[in-house]
């Protein structure tokens, strides 16, 4: 049984199944500690472990395919009832281990999802508050020109209602001087025309 392929491929999937426990603790510890799932960090230990879970997810397939010969034929391997059973129980906690990984990785505790929901929206509301702070400013500015603008549109009216009553004085002056002046006029032809 030295040479036998499975405890060879067996003894590569422990070694795997080992690495992949310790990248999974990684993973564990800097999602306990990180702000945010977009972590490059994070990121970076999520895509090591997964494509060592896919390596070893292979690995185990090449596994069944030689425990299903073997269970076919024990005789032939040499292998007795025990040793098919713990070469089943091998395939099926190894199995059971990369699913309790996955799920896991699939669906962090509620309370870290929770405590990361709770600093993003800090952070949008940070956003949020720095923004209100930019429109009052603007506002602020918005208010003090309008101010400007009224004191001018002020000073504006003033100086039109100063003109106007210019202007009605200077009219009824023109008025008031043609008005004269047709009388002068009027007061020539009359003369001019009983002196015929």
């Amino acid at each position: 049984m030295e040479d036998d392929p499975f405890l060879l491929v067996k003894r590569q999937v422990e070694d795997a199944l080992e690495n992949a426990t310790s990248l999974f603790d990684s993973w564990k510890r800097i999602q306990q500690t990180v702000s945010s799932p977009k972590n490059q960090e994070l990121l970076w230990a999520a895509d090591e472990l997964t494509s060592a879970l896919e390596a070893i997810e292979q690995d185990l397939d090449d596994l069944d395919v030689a425990f299903d010969a073997s269970q076919a034929n024990p005789s032939k391997f040499r292998l007795t009832a025990a040793d098919l059973n713990s070469r089943r129980t091998f395939l099926t906690e190894s199995r059971n281990t990369l699913q309790t990984i996955r799920n896991t990785m699939a669906n962090p505790p509620a309370k870290k999802r929770w405590q990361i929901l709770m600093q993003e929206q800090d952070t949008h509301l940070e956003s949020i508050s720095g923004t209100l702070v930019n429109l009052k400013e603007i506002a602020g500015t918005m208010n003090t020109e309008l101010d400007d603008q009224a004191i001018i549109l002020d000073d504006l009216g003033d100086r039109v209602d100063k003109s106007q009553g210019r202007l009605k004085r200077a009219m009824y002056r023109v008025t008031d001087v043609l008005k004269r002046e047709e009388g002068k006029t009027a007061g020539l032809e009359k003369k001019n025309y009983f002196c015929y």
